[in-house]
């Protein structure tokens, strides 16, 4: 899980492998696309850029977003599918998309270790400490996307899991540049977050 996704083609020994993910966003849950973060993307809120702070660098490592559909390679009609073991969707061969309880198990363990620090000290919006050095897991704020609207670059981040919560959400977690504190919430599975993988056993 060290770094976001950024791939757009299925690995050998995935169930799609070798399709590539359409970059054109829907709103309909079951069509899967991804959506790339290029080097002038920008998020503006009320005339705020939010995405000032992202170096040239950080865009280059910031990760594509895919939705639920994308991210587990799903084929249309299943959506509302319910997995019971580890789905390598868009991960590379070895990996799979994270579980709700292996979510759990990493944000545990990463407060243990870094003293609950998750985010990378620069890059988010009114919220650096470059005077600090990145946590292990150094998270960058990738916002999120619907359809091709990328929204808060700069000011969140959104990671999806292998987990439904329902036929429209999955068990996400969410970071914002208010605070340090990793929140479990449901996403729209038409939605687009970023992905980050775990190696099997």
């Amino acid at each position: 899980m060290g770094e976001n996704l950024r791939c757009s083609t299925y690995d050998t020994e995935s169930p799609k492998s070798g399709q590539t993910i359409p970059l054109s966003g829907s709103t309909v849950v079951s069509t899967p696309y991804l959506v790339k973060i290029s080097a002038t993307t920008t998020s503006v809120v009320g005339g705020v850029n939010y995405s000032v702070n992202l170096t040239s660098a950080q865009r280059a490592k910031i990760g594509h977003l895919y939705n639920w559909a994308a991210a587990l390679a799903l084929e249309d009609g299943m959506v509302d599918t319910v997995f019971t073991q580890k789905q390598q969707g868009i991960c590379p061969n070895g990996w799979h998309v994270p579980s709700d309880d292996e979510w759990s198990t990493l944000i545990n363990y990463i407060s243990d270790k870094s003293d609950g620090r998750y985010k990378t000290v620069t890059g988010w919006f009114d919220n650096n400490k470059p005077t600090e050095s990145d946590p292990v897991f150094a998270v960058l704020p990738s916002g999120y996307a619907q359809a091709r609207n990328i929204k808060s670059l700069g000011f969140s981040a959104s990671f999806l899991s292998s987990t439904a919560s329902d036929i429209r959400g999955s068990a996400s977690r969410y970071l914002s540049a208010k605070d340090d504190i990793v929140m479990k919430y449901t996403e729209v599975k038409s939605y687009a977050t970023s992905v980050r993988c775990v190696k099997n056993d």
